[in-house]
């Protein structure tokens, strides 16, 4: 077991580093205004709670029962499910967003494309992706490097190989679709070791699903 599978520390770990990220995230999402929202793969939802107070519906799926606890027993209104994010049990079209937190990198290769087509799947046409994850470039510092290299390799052995595919074989860009998306907004943090990506979906209908 590594420490990042105690919920109960692991907001406190990651708060710091990630919360210019997590604004941003709100950001993004209150300037959207579109609903629902599903969170694949949230953890213990901590940006569920970040974006309650925008009053959108939104939905988090982890497979990991012990990082949901604390959400369900202290949900303020936010609804979770176990979910497999490769497998999700939302059908076609049935959000308007849904986005992803570092929860790509920490996959199988083959594992990491099927929830990425079940990403897709589950957007509506018109619709937007957000993805967030770490991407490792020469514009990456040498301190941001080291620290993300240390923390994964903290996550245990299967968590930093696959990080080591992640990041060689072309990170998030090569796992999302060539056609289907647009990108439309980049964001940087931890000194161009984290990105975050806005994507639109490719608009044929127009038509938003009702996933509650």
């Amino acid at each position: 077991m590594n420490i990042f599978s105690a919920a109960g520390i692991y907001d406190a770990l990651l708060y710091l580093p990630l919360i210019e990220m997590r604004r941003t995230t709100v950001e993004i999402l209150g300037r959207l205004r579109r609903e629902p929202v599903l969170d694949v793969c949230c953890g213990t939802g901590y940006q569920l709670g970040m974006i309650a107070p925008l009053g959108l519906f939104a939905v988090g799926i982890d497979l990991s029962p012990a990082m949901l606890r604390p959400l369900r027993a202290g949900s303020g209104g936010v609804r979770c499910a176990v979910q497999d994010a490769a497998n999700l049990a939302f059908r076609d079209g049935a959000f308007s967003v849904a986005m992803i937190s570092f929860g790509l990198h920490e996959k199988e290769r083959a594992i990491a494309r099927r929830v990425v087509d079940e990403m897709m799947r589950v957007t509506a046409e018109g619709g937007y992706l957000l993805v967030t994850d770490f991407e490792i470039t020469a514009g990456t510092s040498a301190f941001s490097r080291r620290a993300i290299s240390c923390v994964e390799r903290i996550a245990g052995k299967r968590h930093y190989r696959c990080f080591r595919d992640y990041c060689e074989t072309g990170g998030m860009k090569a796992l999302l679709p060539e056609k289907g998306l647009a990108l439309l907004e980049e964001h940087w943090f931890a000194s161009r070791g984290i990105v975050t990506r806005l994507y639109g979906k490719s608009a044929r209908h127009g038509r938003t699903g009702d996933a509650r």
